[in-house]
Formats: C-alpha cells, sequence, structure tokens
C-alpha cells in the first residue's frame, strides 16, 4: 500500500553548532577530573572545561501515518497507543517542547490540535477511517515531504510509522526498492549540502491485528506482533535532549528494541591528554600536543609507545549508547591523514564517581609522529539488516520488508558528504 519515490530535498532543520547537545536552557560550565582507566595508569589531574550553549525548546510537529495497513496496531488496547499516548505527555511534562502540533498523516496532513488525551484515545481503526484522506494508497515520499515542508528553523519532526516499501503489483521489486535507495541519497544528500540535519530511528514493537499487506500489495488478515518505528529529525541538540530526558527505558508499552542515529560529522574539543598513560610529556603550548614520547619501560606495555585522551562523550553516550561509544572496533586512528592499522585501543567508561570522562589508551610497535586523528565511525548497526524482510511475500516476525534500502540510502547521503564519522579528536605527536 506504500510508494516510496523520493525523499524530498527540503528540511527545515537548525544549524549544527558549537557542542553536540545542550540539555539546559541556560548556558553553564562544567568541570570534570578524570578517574583510573585501570591498575596501569593514573588519568588527568587538569579539569576540562566545556561551555554549554543554550537549545531552545522545539516546536515538536507529531505525524502518525494512519492508512489501512496502520489499522492492525491500533485495534483495541495496544502497546502502539501505550507508547504514543506516554512519549507525547514526556515532551510536554519533561518541558522538551513549547508545543505539540498534533496530525495524522496519509495523503494529506489531517491536523488534530494539540490535545494528547483526545489524540490519543482517537487512536482506532474505525476513527483513523473517520479523519479523511486517501487511506488506501499511501505514498511514502509524499508523506516524507509533507512533514518536512512543515518542519521550520526550531522544531521537531516526529514521524510515526511501519515504513513497508510496497512496490505494488506486477512491478519489478527489486529494481524499485535499488532506485528509492539512490532516491533517499540524492536528496539527503541534497540537505546535507545545505544545512547539518541529523536523524534518529527508533524500532519498536506492538501487538498487530489487522490485514497486512505484502510487496505486491496483497493481503492476509494476522494477529502478532509487528515492529513500526519512530523518526526524529531535528538538529542533534534538540534529538540528543530528546534521548537525555527520554531514554529507552521510559517507553511504555513495548519499548524500543533498538535505536540508530544520523548525524554531521563533529571536531570536539572536550578532551585532553592524559597525564600518565605513557613515557611522554605534554606540551605546554597546546593540551592537544605530545613531545618527546619514548617506548614504555616495563609493565603490561614494555617495548610500545603509548598515549592517552580522556573525553567527554557524555551526549554522544545519549544518541549512540555504551555498546557503540565504548567498542575499540567502531574508532580509526589516521596519522597525518593515512588510515593506521597497527594501533591497539584500550577504552575505559566513566566510573560510578560521577565522573563522565570516558578514557582511551593507545599502543603501538612504531613511534607515533605527526598530526594524529582519532575518529568514531559511523556504522549502520547488525540491528538492520537483521531486522530487514528481504522477499516481501508475507510478514515475518520482527522483520520490515525493504528497511535496509531506507537507511543504507541515508548513510551513503552522509558519507558522499564526507560525513563517514560521528566525532573526531586530534593531536599533534613531536
Amino acid at each position: 500500500m506504500k510508494y516510496i519515490k523520493n525523499i524530498l530535498p527540503v528540511v527545515c532543520i537548525i544549524i549544527l553548532g558549537g557542542t553536540i547537545a545542550c540539555q539546559n536552557n541556560v548556558s553553564k560550565s562544567g568541570s570534570s577530573k578524570a578517574s583510573v582507566i585501570n591498575n596501569d595508569y593514573t588519568e588527568l589531574s587538569d579539569t576540562i572545561s566545556e561551555t554549554i550553549l543554550p537549545v531552545l525548546k522545539p516546536v515538536s510537529n507529531v505525524y502518525i501515518e494512519n492508512s489501512g495497513s496502520m489499522d492492525g496496531y491500533v485495534k483495541n488496547s495496544t502497546h502502539f497507543e501505550q507508547t504514543i499516548y506516554n512519549f507525547l505527555g514526556d515532551l510536554k511534562i519533561l518541558n522538551i517542547s513549547d508545543t505539540l502540533n498534533l496530525n495524522y498523516i496519509n495523503s494529506n496532513i489531517l491536523p488534530q490540535g494539540g490535545n494528547i488525551s483526545d489524540f490519543t484515545e482517537n487512536l482506532e481503526p474505525a476513527k483513523f477511517r473517520l479523519r479523511g484522506g486517501n487511506r488506501g494508497i499511501s505514498d511514502l515520499s509524499d508523506i516524507i515531504k509533507d512533514v518536512l515542508t512543515e518542519s521550520s528553523i526550531n522544531s521537531i519532526s516526529i514521524l510515526v510509522s511501519d515504513f513497508i516499501f510496497s512496490p505494488g503489483r506486477n512491478k519489478n521489486a527489486e529494481e524499485y526498492l535499488v532506485n528509492q535507495q539512490i532516491g533517499i541519497k540524492q536528496n539527503w544528500a541534497a540537505i546535507l549540502k545545505e544545512r547539518n540535519i541529523s536523524l534518529c530511528i527508533l524500532k519498536l514493537q506492538s501487538k498487530f491485528e489487522g490485514y497486512y499487506y505484502n510487496k505486491s500489495d496483497y493481503k492476509e488478515y494476522i494477529t502478532e506482533d509487528r515492529p513500526y518505528y519512530i523518526w526524529i529529525i531535528g538538529s542533534i541538540e534538540h534529538i540528543t535532549n530528546i534521548r537525555n530526558k527520554i531514554p529507552d527505558g521510559n517507553f511504555k508499552g513495548g519499548g524500543v528494541i533498538n535505536s540508530l542515529t544520523f548525524s554531521p560529522q563533529k571536531h570536539i574539543n572536550n578532551y585532553n591528554i592524559s597525564a600518565n598513560s605513557g613515557n611522554y610529556q605534554r606540551s605546554k603550548r597546546s593540551r592537544h600536543e605530545i613531545i618527546n614520547i619514548k617506548k614504555q619501560q616495563n609493565g603490561k606495555y614494555e617495548g610500545l609507545f603509548t598515549f592517552g585522551l580522556s573525553a567527554g562523550l557524555s551526549d554522544f553516550k545519549s544518541v549512540l549508547g555504551d555498546s557503540y561509544l565504548h567498542n575499540p572496533d567502531n574508532y580509526v586512528i589516521t596519522q597525518d591523514n593515512i588510515a593506521m592499522s597497527n594501533y591497539t585501543i584500550d577504552i575505559a567508561e566513566p566510573n560510578s564517581s560521577g565522573n563522565n570522562m570516558t578514557n582511551f589508551k593507545f599502543s603501538t610497535l612504531q613511534r607515533p609522529y605527526g598530526e594524529i586523528k582519532v575518529s568514531l565511525k559511523r556504522k549502520v548497526p547488525k540491528w538492520v539488516y537483521e531486522s530487514t524482510d528481504n522477499s516481501g511475500v508475507e510478514a515475518i516476525a520482527g522483520k520490515t520488508y525493504g528497511l535496509k534500502y531506507q537507511v543504507d540510502g541515508v548513510d551513503e547521503a552522509y558519507t558522499a558528504l564526507g560525513h563517514d564519522n560521528y566525532f573526531n579528536m586530534q593531536l599533534t605527536i613531536k
């Protein structure tokens, strides 16, 4: 029932600024002292200060797709309804948004005012049908176009849908999906050329009782749990604020199963060279410069050149999660713009004392020199491919037909424009 053509290359999103995220509405400075990463060395004794820029509370434009294929999520009381009701309530209660504009959407945007209780109580198939619009054929490209056209500089767009590709009858499904991926890449890249935009995708699950439409638009009545998705489009500051205040554990109903975030690459500044992470000196000219580095003479790292960084990455934790942020395989080191494979990376998570610094220790046999860049790579997580239904013939538990084509299209847009990392930390070794 859904026909995705191209995502409209117009997104009104606030331009990404200084720090990746701000949670308060006033400017402030904070400082943190680094801690012990392990028994081999002690982290920084000096402090890192970061100025937090204010973030205006955005207008939240909420759109729930109410085409026929969504009826099964709202028949009787479901986790879908509980999740949406609680999520929208938290946007208001936690002062994330000053204004909520609530809408149904299919072939048209159908405004429903701002009363959360009335809006969620009307999440029923019979009332869906009364709201109008063309519920028989929903074109997701038009839906996304309408959502993004209605967005503004200081807004968050929240779109809830099953996001299933449906090429329709008598069409080459594989060709259709590839063309959609290319179209998504081109249109998302066009936006990135104009402004920085970010996207957070949440995968959730709910009881579904109704008609499931396959890739050829044939239907079958099913009663089972089915995945659905919440797309949050906006500045990384606004998205991080939502993720900080409404973490996965706060979602009612079936809860968040998986998530991913796309954001433009950042050169962060909230990091220091560690004081006791190797046989070297920290330059007095710059807190990001090492001089006189030598091999370790004893201990675990004997015979190796080692150095360390201590970084404040708490806001990245909110949108990426601990497992991604603290996995050494997700990092790449370049030396004078050449990717290096001869480094070993050890990462220690922030300790329980309230210190938010993440501590890195790098070791290598060869003497490091020149301009060193440590980057957190952006990877499409495995769950996207594991959640993709590649056949489109019938409903498969936990899977969505064509999901990877949507996500890969967005991912390729960021990569094409040089946003292949989440962040970079740079230092000089002399």
